[in-house]
């Protein structure tokens, strides 16, 4: 049974304060003000935000472009498009210890799966972006694809196990004590249902919590605060 511990207001903004911790909150997804704009991941017609030059001619929705309550294929969650046809080489390297042949049965790393090939069922670069599954005919839309992401081969591992077993073996070759398990959570760095790391484990489609955009859609506010929920060794913040 879950215990639930009622913490005052104030004692949160004294602990926030006492960390420094400064969010520069951006738009949300469905956040039409001021002046209609949202975050880029509304690809509705009402979104104003210039940064958006991609989205629906005339579609008002702003869910559909990913999900539907009905008629889902059967992804979760409740997902409205399919699946993507591009193969997607991921981050390797010589010392990556999750893809050595002892650990890659306890990681599973490989495969791109999850949300992060949900992801990939728009930034493709080859699926229309109003190409959904609840409608008959695909969505209007302005500005063309969204530019493929290739950088899954260069930028960070994704869809692979992380837990105290794995991080273990990392330790074990990497050096003890820099790396963290459980996730600590203070700047909201998560698993997926699973325990994997995605995508969505530093990226959040619905809240952009950078105002100036220079970590657009990261759950936290500065590269060190998202990076330390991982790794130890990121610089003190």
């Amino acid at each position: 049974m879950k215990k639930w511990i009622h913490v005052p207001a104030i004692v949160c903004a004294c602990v926030l304060a006492l960390l420094n911790v400064s969010y520069a909150v951006g738009p949300k997804l469905s956040d039409m003000s001021p002046l209609g704009v949202g975050n880029k991941h509304n690809f509705s017609s009402l979104n104003t935000n210039p940064n958006v030059t991609k989205k629906a001619v005339s579609e008002t929705q702003i869910c559909i472009f990913c999900h539907t309550p009905h008629n889902a294929t059967g992804q979760r969650p409740l997902w409205n498009r399919l699946d993507t046809t591009r193969t997607f080489k991921l981050y390797s390297s010589q010392t990556l210890v999750i893809d050595n042949p002892g650990t890659r049965g306890k990681s599973n790393y490989g495969t791109l799966n999850g949300s992060s090939r949900l992801c990939m069922s728009c930034h493709d670069g080859q699926t229309a972006l109003g190409a959904v599954v609840s409608v008959p005919t695909t969505i209007a839309t302005v500005g063309g694809n969204i530019p493929v992401f290739d950088r899954i081969s260069s930028h960070h591992p994704v869809s692979f196990n992380y837990n105290a077993s794995v991080v273990a073996d990392i330790e074990a070759l990497k050096g003890a004590g820099q790396y963290i398990y459980p996730i600590a959570g203070t700047y909201g760095v998560k698993l997926d249902y699973q325990g994997r790391v995605q995508c969505t484990s530093c990226h959040d489609p619905h809240q952009d919590k950078s105002n100036d955009g220079l970590i657009p859609f990261s759950v936290g506010d500065t590269y060190d605060h998202v990076c330390g929920e991982c790794h130890k060794t990121t610089p003190s913040f």
